[in-house]
């Protein structure tokens, strides 16, 4: 009986979440101090593109490391680097200590460009940061969402952290409930 009651209240707040989340994701509730972090998302994966990560952004991962050293050696480096924090430059920089990293100027591990995208909603988390959803298409073809924290550091918003999540929002619900 309890199992039962769980499953109900599960259903019940899943549905709440996703009806309440469809709601601050409407494209005209993203307000107009936000348009600047918007902006330099937009910048952020131009660069991406023209450095050559769009073609193959995905060949980040273990599996591939070579050709993710080949994009990054063609790739401006010190351009991308200024979009991101101090904190995640400095975690990047420190994969120097790993053979394979030391070739490169600085290897982004959580690198996703999109050939097309779409911005869900930006939202305040405090005075100092934010979170960024969006919704593309990586060069592989593959759907997916990215979650973008980002930081007001230096009179400017720098992305902190990068995470990918299923394009199906269901999905990585259901993930947690079953690790829940």
């Amino acid at each position: 009986m309890r199992d039962l009651i769980m499953r109900i209240l599960y259903k019940i707040v899943r549905d709440f979440i996703i009806a309440t989340s469809m709601i601050f994701i409407s494209a005209s509730a993203i307000a107009n101090e936000d348009k600047e972090v918007i902006k330099l998302y937009n910048q952020f994966n131009t660069q991406l593109i023209a450095s050559g990560f769009g073609e193959a952004s995905f060949l980040f991962g273990k599996d591939n490391i070579d050709g993710a050293m080949r994009i990054l050696k063609r790739a401006n480096t010190a351009l991308l680097r200024t979009f991101y924090s101090k904190k995640t430059t400095a975690s990047n920089e420190e994969c120097h200590t790993h053979s394979l990293c030391r070739e490169s100027d600085l290897i982004f591990l959580s690198v996703i460009a999109f050939v097309e995208y779409e911005v869900l909603s930006v939202g305040k988390i405090n005075s100092t940061s934010k979170k960024m959803v969006i919704t593309g298409v990586e060069a592989s073809g593959v759907r997916i969402k990215l979650l973008v924290w980002w930081l007001w550091e230096d009179d400017d918003w720098k992305i902190d952290r990068l995470m990918k999540v299923p394009a199906d929002w269901n999905v990585l619900l259901n993930k947690l409930h079953d690790y829940g």
